[in-house]
């Protein structure tokens, strides 16, 4: 008998006490995800798409076997939105696995991040500053603009003298 068997519950979802090494039981539909959770099924969707973006999302428990020893089970939302029970992985192993994967995590963290902080910054900027800014800013465009203008027009006149 596998010391994988304890009850293991991750987002509100039961998962059977006969998990065998290497077996996915449990693979669910967004309905069943949003029952199970008790969210609605447009939030489930929501939450697949952006893990399917993401190709898979993999995350673990960390549990004690019957010799004391810590292991991580492995959950996963596979690409077609459903979520699978994995087999256990030893915390080393997962370390390992952050490890190798660690710059896809900074790939989706930077711009939320990036969103996070321009947010900050506009919530407690002085709304004056901020005024005089975008204003600075967009005489700047015009002024970019009107050379622009004066460009056309003096290569008009150009090509209009050279007829």
């Amino acid at each position: 008998m596998s010391h994988f068997t304890k009850k293991h519950e991750l987002l509100g979802i039961l998962y059977d006490d006969s998990m065998e090494e290497g077996v996915r039981i449990n693979r669910m539909r967004p309905t069943e995800i949003a029952q199970r959770m008790k969210i609605t099924v447009l939030t489930a969707s929501i939450l697949i798409i952006f893990l399917k973006s993401r190709n898979h999302l993999r995350t673990s428990l960390i549990d004690v076997d019957n010799n004391g020893i810590e292991y991580n089970t492995l959950y996963e939302i596979t690409p077609d939105g459903m979520i699978a029970h994995s087999f256990g992985y030893y915390r080393s192993e997962w370390i390992n696995y952050i490890k190798e994967n660690i710059k896809d995590v900074f790939t989706v963290l930077t711009p939320i991040l990036s969103l996070v902080v321009a947010i900050v910054a506009i919530v407690f900027s002085n709304n004056d500053e901020l005024e005089k800014k975008v204003d600075t800013i967009y005489e700047k465009i015009q002024k970019i603009e009107s050379i622009n203008v004066a460009k056309k027009n003096d290569n008009v006149k150009y090509q209009n003298i050279k007829k």
